[in-house]
């Protein structure tokens, strides 16, 4: 295994050398724009500071979710709430950039893909579950050409009678669009229970942007507007803990769901409140890239090498770790359990990054073939299906980061002890009280 992992290292550094001697320099058209596009997004940014207009729904960023192409769903378990009490008050804000369907849900089982409540946004129409049931029907509605775009939600939410009371208030214009509408609830509560959790999903076609995600205890939250009162639990997208550009899953007990379609993202943003701060932010992401095909190959490989690295020195650490474990003086087995864990995971990480980079430069050559090539689409088919693929393992392996502090066994694992079945049966075939004629039997046998 050794050899193997030192042989890869090789190769990867290798195919980095070639790539270095081969380098080819970025174009200077796309260079010329990439500046153009610096300035224009500098420049945008000066204005909007000057007239007080934020680029997030409140602090310096929100969770912008860009379901434009595929589908975006995130999800939190909310595994830090030790207690969940009756009349509770869930709430935070939304701004739909594009209008087709967005939506929040009380997850009833996230892996499964079951709910059970929900708030949707859909082309004007206000949805929920009828109380009891999960039957949809329209609390109300909203004007998004005419302006109405963002959006106070709450739910109060009553477990002892199994309902929620939704109230949707138009910021904007500040008008009630649904007041304190019975809803279902179907039995939700998050403690101790791990298939539970609070839910975004933005299907093909929306953009939506999420801040102020707060949980009030019953009391605490008379108004939206003048209460002080402190949240039992809180997800404001906030530096340090987020980053902006950084997609929000494996942060702060953010999942991905196995429903997710790419390329849509979840990521966090200080732009994408603002409409021309988010125009040239978008046009200074196109620029970027152009630049980053001259580089990418090259990106690729450097990554390539660094996981071969790491996966060599994790392997070292689990030999390491596996040797003190079943030794006899195994004094010291658990810190180098530890860190064989830690660089595991570690490993796991870099190569999936690793393969993001391997799949968006297989898009890039595949988009790069000619238009008549037969195999033009086809190959690009492939690389997409590819990238969706290593951006989901990637996803994975973010959010399993921190989840243990075990390590992948070497070699194939046996039970230590016997279950004593084998033992059992031979004492039951050899009883005195049985007939010796089936006792030989039963041993020939």
């Amino acid at each position: 295994m050794l050899a193997e992992a030192d042989t890869a290292l090789a190769q990867a550094k290798a195919k980095l050398e070639t790539l270095k001697k081969a380098k080819k320099e970025a174009p200077v058209v796309a260079l010329n724009q990439l500046k153009t596009a610096e300035a224009n997004y500098a420049n945008a940014l000066q204005q909007a500071k000057q007239a007080g207009q934020s680029g997030a729904l409140a602090g310096r960023q929100s969770l912008l979710l860009n379901a434009t192409a595929g589908r975006r769903i995130v999800q939190n378990g909310l595994q830090s709430l030790d207690n969940f009490e009756d009349g509770s008050t869930l709430e935070f804000e939304l701004l739909i950039l594009k209008d087709a369907h967005v939506n929040f849900q009380l997850a009833k089982d996230r892996q499964k893909g079951l709910t059970a409540a929900f708030v949707g946004f859909d082309q004007g129409r206000i949805l929920s579950y009828r109380p009891g049931t999960f039957s949809e029907f329209e609390v109300g509605r909203y004007d998004f050409v005419g302006g109405q775009k963002r959006f106070h939600v709450s739910l109060t939410i009553q477990t002892q009678a199994d309902r929620c009371l939704l109230s949707v208030r138009s910021v904007v214009d500040n008008k009630p669009l649904v007041e304190n509408i019975t809803v279902a609830l179907n039995g939700w509560n998050p403690v101790g229970d791990p298939s539970k959790a609070i839910t975004f999903d933005a299907r093909t076609g929306s953009m939506g942007l999420i801040d102020e995600i707060a949980l009030f205890a019953p009391g605490g939250r008379k108004s939206p507007v003048s209460s002080t009162e402190k949240p039992v639990l809180k997800f404001d997208f906030e530096p340090p803990v987020y980053r902006d550009g950084q997609d929000v899953i494996g942060t702060d007990g953010w999942l991905a769901s196995s429903y997710n379609q790419a390329p849509a993202a979840s990521l966090v943003s200080q732009t994408a409140a603002n409409e021309a701060l988010r125009a040239a932010s978008e046009k200074l992401e196109i620029a970027r890239r152009a630049v980053q095909k001259a580089s990418l190959p090259e990106e690729a490989a450097h990554a390539q090498w660094i996981a071969a690295q790491t996966k060599l020195v994790s392997l070292q650490a689990r030999i390491n770790a596996d040797e003190a474990r079943y030794r006899e003086d195994s004094n010291g087995a658990d810190l180098l359990v530890q860190k064989a864990s830690r660089l595991e995971r570690e490993a796991i990480l870099r190569r999936a990054k690793a393969n993001v980079l391997a799949g968006e430069l297989a898009l890039q050559q595949a988009e790069a073939l000619p238009q008549e090539d037969a195999n033009r689409q086809k190959q690009i088919q492939a690389a997409t299906k590819q990238l969706a693929s290593a951006r989901t393992n990637l996803e994975k392996a973010r959010a399993d980061e921190t989840k243990t502090s075990d390590y992948s066994p070497l070699s194939p694992q046996y039970p230590r002890t016997s279950t004593g079945r084998r033992r059992a049966l031979a004492l039951w075939m050899t009883r005195p009280d049985n007939p010796l004629t089936a006792r030989v039997a039963v041993n020939h046998i």
